[in-house]
């Protein structure tokens, strides 16, 4: 009987030995997440959160088109915005085919029928497909706290919709490699 020490043999039955490597994965897996998300952080901390302004301006362009969409879709016309700051982003990776961001940004903002200009807070989910990139976004009110999968496996604390067009992800969705929260 051969008994693989690193499994902790052994064992009974090739049932208990596959229980065993199940066991041994999990845990494994477990382990290379978090060593992932422990380096991550002291990288942060090495750079000082320094952005690449590269990407910043590429990030702004992905949530204001997002934007601009979501006003088509609303039937708003004459409203005038200006982008205000990229609050939080998270890459999430569930395959190879499936990958996506989700935002949450603020944009200064005045409605046609409001006399002020207001700050107001977003989320938006930029997802490349076959045919082009799709993309989704809406307000955010002060209760919504919607599930994704990804970005709470990352970590962050990113705000979505209760309900909506976006992307929740499964059990190992994330991608502990692009992600920025302030």
């Amino acid at each position: 009987m051969y008994t693989p020490t690193v499994f902790g043999g052994p064992f009974k039955g090739l049932g208990d030995a596959a229980d065993a490597i199940q066991q041994k994965r999990e845990s494994t897996k477990a382990t290379v997440h978090q060593v992932g998300r422990e380096k991550m952080r002291g990288i942060r901390k090495m750079f000082g959160r320094r952005r690449n302004k590269e990407w910043d301006g590429w990030m702004q362009g992905e949530v204001t088109e997002a934007f601009k969409i979501y006003l088509s879709s609303t039937g708003t016309k004459g409203a005038k915005y200006r982008f205000q700051k990229l609050d939080y982003r998270c890459l999430i990776y569930d395959s190879f085919l499936k990958t996506y961001h989700h935002y949450n940004f603020t944009m200064k903002v005045n409605m046609p029928s409001e006399r002020r200009w207001s700050n107001r807070t977003y989320f938006a989910e930029v997802k490349s497909t076959e045919n082009g990139k799709h993309y989704f976004c809406c307000p955010l009110l002060l209760t919504d706290d919607g599930h994704c999968f990804g970005c709470r496996n990352v970590g962050i604390n990113l705000k979505r919709p209760e309900s909506g067009g976006y992307e929740k992800g499964n059990v190992e969705s994330g991608f502990p490699f692009d992600t920025y929260g302030s």
